[in-house]
């Protein structure tokens, strides 16, 4: 009920961007599991209640989200359409598996990585600067 309230006294606020949360939520709520929309609705919730600033970082939060649940599902289903050519192509003896398999492990570590190096690089380069402008009250690039 509270998480209810205050999502929609945030998406009052958002103006010219209410279509694309809308957008954004009806994604995750056909794509995700809900303890992670739960979770990740809290976090909106969160910084809804703060400063204008830290409103804009729901937002993208949310529409991150939503693009991240979104290419996961392409993903996914690219991914088992090639493990069922693989196995039809050829199984013979589990080789084709174990390469089908590896191939899925090495994407799914190629994401955790680009994931991880996004996160890098806010905390260490866009984060300070966003700190920087506010404590020079540039409220522009705040």
């Amino acid at each position: 009920r509270v998480l209810l309230t205050t999502l929609t006294q945030f998406f009052a606020k958002l103006e010219w961007r209410q279509p694309y949360f809308h957008m954004a939520m009806g994604y995750c709520l056909q794509l995700a599991d809900p303890d992670s929309l739960v979770a990740k609705l809290g976090e909106i919730c969160d910084k809804a209640s703060k400063c204008k600033s830290a409103q804009r970082l729901g937002f993208t939060a949310g529409i991150q989200f939503s693009h991240e649940l979104f290419i996961s599902r392409v993903k996914k289903n690219s991914k088992s359409d090639q493990i069922d050519d693989v196995d039809r192509e050829n199984n013979a003896d589990g080789k084709m598996e174990l390469k089908a398999a590896r191939s899925m492990c090495r994407r799914a570590f190629e994401e955790y990585v680009d994931h991880h190096k996004h996160q890098a690089y806010r905390s260490a380069f866009l984060e300070p600067v966003k700190a920087y402008y506010k404590a020079v009250g540039n409220m522009v690039m705040h």
